[in-house]
């Protein structure tokens, strides 16, 4: 190991829990280092630098967390290593007017990984500066740490003996841990976070800046007779005070978000082991656990604080498993995390205290985040909040709302009257701005390779991303971290690919291979891996006739990867990604040889029929054309399913409907037409443009691809087709006054027929979670109706 003592001064080798992993990957992924921490505190009265720096030594060798370093380089997982001796030393100085000297950052593979500086203010007053990192110590630890020192300058000073209690070492803290049983914690965790549908996901209000910038910091008390009513309250319900600030932070979420069902992090300490000097020992021994509260089971406030109490003493009770375990116990398949704030009480154990004939006030340790939103709460005589929030993602006028809801939240509880629904419906809820730049799509928004088909470590990377990643607009070259990846996300990232490719590799692996092509690579070993046929398996098993579904306009499949998942276990489900570029040049003058080189490839995996197909957008010709030729050789067809789309030739509205609809808003006094005439005309046309010129190259070689790409479907003939043609329309689709024009143009087209069904949803997320599950519930029944009758034969229609 690099940077390591000699083998004889290595005290210990411990694993690093799934929050320092996550630390890690931060502090090497940003320029920023967010996991550092500043504990400050000021020492009043006369010091004896001798004895100050003797007790910082004894301090050092009581903890094995300062004796620390974290190494990642050239081995299969990071660890903590505790050395028996580290050099380490107290820097003493004399302040200076202006903004003092910047402090250079930490070294977390050179042990010690800390520096101690006192900064004389006045002959009699000192200010202690102590820069350490999150990864060793939170916040607890700090103040315990600070505590000993101050204990130990007390027994210099005095000369006697150092009488404190014996700390446990780490390889205690573990033991303790693992004699605890997991499965009545993981069967709380799984019910606790059962039908939890509505993370608030902040990525959705806009796209992540690739420039992050600094954090704000948004610094508000509630004032002493609402702080003083809240800790009357908490008294006569026989609740903490940290239960009614989770309450505060509960309904304030879910009245600024408009979520009645909302989960965010909180943190525990971690020192619920049953091992004796628990409290004296240092390190990370706290947890981040998500805290689900759904508003809509309380009726009242002392129902609300009485339930949340209870669960509270569970999450506690419960918080040691690590937070990958407890994620594990929801089938979390939705994109996203699933919470993006955090909750910090800070009731660390300290206070102003005296030792050595020194007074220690103001003791601070900081906040360190990796979360979106963070809310860190001092309780006192006032209830002081830090809002710390991301200034890519979190607003200014977002930050306001949260702030006057908090504030709104705990005057209405203070008062311990009304129902939850009234206080509720009392929240400012945020009103995002429209984001004219976010336009209608086709459920197809992911790029993922401009030249071509991907390679089979790239399919399956792939297919991580999309379930860990909210973004859906990246590319295979694209860097994780750019489009919006955490280091939560990337150890979970990691420990997928140790379950799917079989290789346990350490999540530091992403700061060197960032993008899927990267990692791809380095995971198979070689760049020249052999190309993966545009044939993907999303279920390849089961014993039931395969479904193939065709890419849209940007060549991927794995915007149906929900929908197989939803689809009958026995289902074999198959993605058609585009063609490699080469065949694709060659093909793409027509639709009716693209179909032809995507039958030579679906013939590989099924000889013979019935062949079932799903297509969307771009993509429905392609399906209907390979359904023609399929019936054309002799081959039956199953299902021919149509999503959300309509064949070429529909006047999608028409001049009576267009003056119809302006003579109808005028009559209303309604003028919006003018902005949406203007932004159509004038708007969206000049940010195409913009968008094209500032694009490098292989952007615009992209588009110009999908350009050439939708000007061949628009050539295609559609020739009538013998078989049956199923239309799944999403409910916004379904309730357009164009449908009509749609499905008789369907009926033209089908000579077997058209089954028409609405299954819920909204035309954008129709194959995204929750819609999807609907659209996946008709298909599978149109596919297990079709394959009890004749191909070609049209089955009843009941139109839901």
């Amino acid at each position: 190991m690099p940077k390591t003592a000699a083998k004889e001064n290595i005290e210990g080798i411990y694993p690093l829990t799934f929050i320092q992993e996550a630390m890690l990957m931060h502090s090497l992924e940003s320029a920023a280092d967010r996991g550092a921490l500043s504990v400050r505190c000021v020492l009043k009265g006369q010091l004896d630098r001798d004895a100050f720096s003797k007790a910082w030594t004894a301090t050092v060798n009581r903890h094995e967390a300062l004796r620390s370093s974290i190494h990642w380089e050239d081995i299969a997982k990071p660890v903590r290593v505790v050395h028996k001796k580290v050099d380490h030393e107290v820097t003493f100085e004399v302040a200076r007017n202006g903004n003092g000297v910047a402090r250079p950052g930490l070294v977390l593979n050179d042990a010690p990984v800390g520096r101690l500086t006192l900064t004389q203010q006045s002959p009699f007053e000192h200010e202690l500066i102590w820069d350490c990192h999150h990864i060793l110590l939170d916040g607890w630890s700090a103040a315990v740490i600070v505590k000993d020192l101050i204990a130990a300058y007390e027994s210099e000073v005095n000369g006697s003996d150092l009488a404190l209690p014996r700390v446990p070492s780490y390889r205690e803290y573990l033991r303790s841990l693992s004699s605890r049983p997991n499965s009545e914690a993981l069967d709380f965790w799984k019910e606790e976070l059962r039908g939890f549908k509505t993370p608030i996901v902040y990525e959705s209000e806009r796209k992540r800046s690739r420039e992050k910038g600094d954090p704000v910091d948004e610094r508000f008390a509630i004032d002493r007779r609402e702080s003083t009513l809240l800790r009357d309250l908490a008294r006569s319900n026989r609740v903490t005070i940290g239960a009614v600030i989770h309450a505060v932070w509960a309904v304030a979420l879910a009245g600024a978000s408009g979520n009645k069902d909302v989960c965010f992090g909180s943190t525990v300490s971690g020192r619920m082991a049953d091992l004796e000097g628990i409290e004296a020992l240092s390190g990370v021994l706290m947890n981040v656990v998500p805290v689900r509260v759904d508003l809509r089971r309380f009726r009242n406030t002392q129902e609300f604080l009485a339930g949340l109490h209870r669960k509270l003493a569970s999450v506690n009770r419960f918080g040691h498993l690590q937070l990958e375990t407890i994620i594990g116990q929801k089938d979390w398949k939705f994109g996203r995390p699933l919470f993006e704030s955090l909750l910090v009480i800070e009731n660390l154990p300290v206070e102003s205290f005296t030792g050595g004939g020194l007074e220690v006030v103001g003791f601070r340790s900081g906040i360190t985040s990796t979360y979106p939103l963070t809310a860190a709460v001092m309780p006192g005589d006032e209830l002081q909040f830090t809002i710390r929030s991301a200034a890519d993602l979190i607003s200014n006028e977002h930050r306001q709302v949260l702030r006057t809801a908090i504030l709104k939240t705990a005057s209405l509880l203070s008062r311990g009257t009304g129902s939850i629904e009234e206080i509720l419906d009392a929240i400012p809820a945020y009103e995002p701005p429209p984001e004219d730049f976010i336009e209608a799509h086709e459920p197809d928004p992911i790029k993922v390779s401009r030249t071509g088909p991907l390679k089979k470590g790239e399919v399956e990377l792939l297919r991580i991303w999309n379930e860990l990643l909210p973004q859906t607009d990246f590319d295979v070259e694209d860097d994780f971290f750019d489009i919006g990846g955490t280091s939560i996300q990337a150890i979970r990232m990691f420990a997928l690919i140790e379950e799917r490719f079989g290789k346990k590799l350490p999540p530091v692996t992403l700061i060197g291979n960032r993008s899927i092509r990267e990692l791809a690579a380095y995971i198979s070993g070689s760049d020249d891996e052999e190309e993966w046929s545009i044939v993907v398996p999303l279920n390849p098993e089961g014993t039931k006739s395969p479904l193939f579904c065709v890419h849209a306009g940007g060549g991927h499949v794995f915007f149906y990867d929900p929908l197989a998942r939803h689809l009958d276990r026995e289902q074999p489900v198959y993605g058609l990604q585009r063609l490699d570029i080469d065949r694709f040049e060659a093909a793409r003058q027509s639709i009716e040889g693209i179909a032809s080189e995507y039958l030579s490839e679906i013939k590989k995996v099924q000889l013979s029929g019935p062949y079932n197909f799903v297509g969307t957008c771009y993509s429905n010709s392609i399906c209907y054309e390979m359904a023609r030729q399929l019936l054309a050789e002799g081959e039956k067809i199953g299902v021919l399913a149509i999503v959300d789309s309509a064949p070429d030739g529909i006047d999608r509205r028409t001049a009576g409907d267009k003056v119809g609809r302006v003579t109808g808003m005028l009559k209303r006094g309604d003028l919006s037409f003018v902005g949406t005439f203007i932004k159509g005309r004038f708007i969206t046309p000049a940010r195409k443009l913009w968008r094209y010129a500032k694009a490098d190259e292989e952007d615009r070689e992209f588009k110009r691809l999908m350009g050439t790409l939708n000007r061949t479907a628009e050539r295609y003939d559609w020739k009538p087709f013998s078989g049956v043609v199923t239309l799944l329309m999403s409910k916004s689709f379904y309730e357009n006054p164009i449908r009509e024009r749609i499905t008789d143009r369907w009926n033209e087209l089908a000579g077997g027929g058209l089954e028409l069904y609405e299954v819920g949803g909204d035309h954008r997320t129709i194959f995204y979670e929750p819609d999807v599950e609907g659209l996946a519930k008709r298909l599978q029944a149109c596919l297990d109706a079709r394959s009890d009758t004749e191909p070609g034969v049209k089955i009843p229609n009941n139109g839901k």
